[in-house]
């Protein structure tokens, strides 16, 4: 392993290992999860619901975008990163051509609103939470190759 990859307060950086040299990555804003592909010379990531791809010294591309405010792609839900300790939503394929991603759906997921006391001029936030005997997201996995094309897998859904 040479390079390592970051992410602080929504942006991506990459770090040479042997040199010490960290260099910023272009990437949308609130960027969370990198993660290089195999052959070091892309980073895939998640960012305001959508899966993005940038290259380490290059250009910024959306993957796969939401299609409105309650989907996200390579996200992992609530119930897998809080019950199951699954905090990524997405993984590299050994030939770095393309990726598995999950797509979130929440809009059958009750909406709270939390607020905060230290800032009560800010509105409160919107989040989807799956209480106890209500609805979860919808998640399925997806195969989409750097240019875009999507298949979905299918697998136990019950």
């Amino acid at each position: 392993v040479r390079t390592a990859v970051f992410a602080l307060s929504g942006r991506i950086f990459t770090a040479d290992l042997a040199s010490g040299r960290v260099r910023e990555a272009p990437a949308a804003p609130g960027a969370v999860g990198p993660h290089l592909d195999p052959g070091g010379s892309r980073i895939a990531y998640a960012a305001g619901g959508a899966l993005r791809v940038t290259s380490v010294r290059g250009t910024d591309e959306p993957l796969a975008e939401p299609e409105g405010p309650d989907v996200a792609w390579g996200s992992a839900e609530f119930v897998a990163a809080e019950e199951m300790g699954r905090t990524r939503g997405f993984w590299w394929s050994p030939d770095g051509q393309s990726l598995l991603t999950a797509r979130v759906d929440t809009r059958q997921v009750a909406k709270w609103y939390l607020s905060d006391s230290a800032a009560p001029h800010r509105p409160p936030t919107r989040i989807a939470y799956p209480a106890a005997g209500t609805a979860n997201a919808e998640v399925t996995l997806w195969r989409i190759t750097l240019d875009g094309v999507r298949r979905r897998i299918h697998w136990d859904e019950a």
